[in-house]
């Protein structure tokens, strides 16, 4: 027993080996602090992407884009023109967002990615639109606007129509048309 208590007071004379293993419990420690970080952020990714998902899917009156049919035609058309002109303040450009919007026989009419200046009738998008009108009866409406390109001003029109998804845009009409 007496020489057990020896072995314990006495380190050992090899000091390499002390350090060894020093060395490997701050590695494996290190190992496991980045692991549990890894692991922390991984997991609060997939519940920021569970929470997105579960906004944009799953609720019945929310697409994946995250078109709600609680939007006004005024919103509807806004929204649409941030998703498709990238000049206008605040757009975001994104096509498959914007087919949301869009109903089954305008989305047919324009069945590629290259929609924008097709419907348009432009290659280059405006400064700014301004809403001249916005009229709506029962399930149809019609959004009237005032496209600025630098001294050029254009009237566009978009009419839509009320479905179970909300107001989706069916036509579109500009006076360079």
């Amino acid at each position: 027993m007496e020489e057990d208590k020896e072995e314990v007071k006495n380190p050992p004379k090899d000091k390499s080996m002390t350090w060894t293993v020093v060395a490997a419990i701050v590695i494996i420690a290190g190992l496991i602090i980045a692991l549990y970080y890894f692991i922390n952020k991984t997991s609060k990714l997939e519940k920021q992407i569970a929470s997105y998902s579960s906004t944009t899917s799953t609720s019945s009156t929310t697409s994946s884009s995250g078109v709600t049919s609680t939007e006004t035609p005024k919103a509807v058309t806004e929204n649409f023109m941030k998703y498709t002109l990238g000049t206008l303040p605040g757009a975001s450009v994104n096509l498959q967002a914007a087919r949301e919007y869009m109903d089954d026989s305008l989305s047919a009419k324009y069945p590629g990615d290259d929609f924008v200046p097709l419907l348009y009738g432009i290659q280059d998008g405006p400064s700014k639109v301004e809403l001249v009108t916005e009229n709506v009866n029962g399930n149809t409406a019609s959004v009237k606007y005032n496209a600025t390109f630098g001294n050029t001003m254009l009237g566009w029109v978009f009419n839509l129509t009320k479905t179970a998804d909300g107001w989706k845009i069916s036509e579109f009409r500009s006076d360079a048309q």
